[in-house]
């Protein structure tokens, strides 16, 4: 369970990945996943960034940090990323600077015991060409999670441009989900399953 340090145990799919990850930084970055998600037509940049604000306050996950001497995860209070915005649209082909930009963000250096392990940015292409580029840690964000991340993002972007409330449902706890994980793979068809793979 998470103690009164706000430690929580990591689900073990993310143990296994916190062993390699703790071999050398290329073996964390190697983890390291990313998106680029295009955004065509005319964008409302406060809504968008309210949007993003919203979404990273109401998930732990944004302030996460992974311990460097034991795999356990802690929430961070004040951590979360913001989101850098830039400009390529002066430049003269923007879509070969955001190719650059990306290839480039691609080898963010996280680092165990810091934190969080995603970092967003806001591209601007031309008036009504923009891209959110993600980096984050396969250790912290799955696809499961991406998917929530822009499920959300789109609700609360919308949200934010009609003033009308988004009404998501609680946000899922990371301390919560590898408990339930763990408790899964102890029960006795977790055990079973277990056992058939060592057969």
């Amino acid at each position: 369970s998470t103690t009164a340090s706000g430690t929580a145990p990591l689900s073990p799919g993310q143990a296994e990945r916190w062993l390699a990850a703790s071999f050398d930084r290329n073996a964390l970055r190697a983890l390291n996943e990313t998106l680029c998600l295009r955004l065509d037509g005319v964008l409302e940049i406060d809504a968008f960034k309210a949007a993003i604000d919203a979404l990273v306050a109401r998930h732990p996950v944004f302030r996460l940090r992974f311990e460097a001497d034991a795999p356990t995860q802690r929430e961070v209070p004040g951590s979360a990323p913001t989101l850098a915005i830039r400009d390529l649209s002066s430049q003269p082909d923007p879509e070969a600077a955001l190719a650059a930009f990306a290839r480039d963000a691609g080898q963010q250096a996280f680092a165990l015991g810091d934190g969080p392990m995603i970092a967003m940015s806001l591209l601007r292409l031309g008036p009504a060409r923009h891209a959110l580029h993600l980096v984050y840690s396969h250790l912290a964000v799955d696809g499961w999670a991406i998917s929530v991340f822009l499920e959300e993002l789109a609700m609360l972007y919308a949200a934010k441009r009609t003033g009308v409330a988004a009404n998501l449902p609680p946000a899922g706890q990371p301390g919560a989900f590898a408990l339930a994980e763990r408790a899964r793979m102890e029960s006795p068809e977790g055990r079973e399953s277990a056992e058939f793979w060592k057969d």
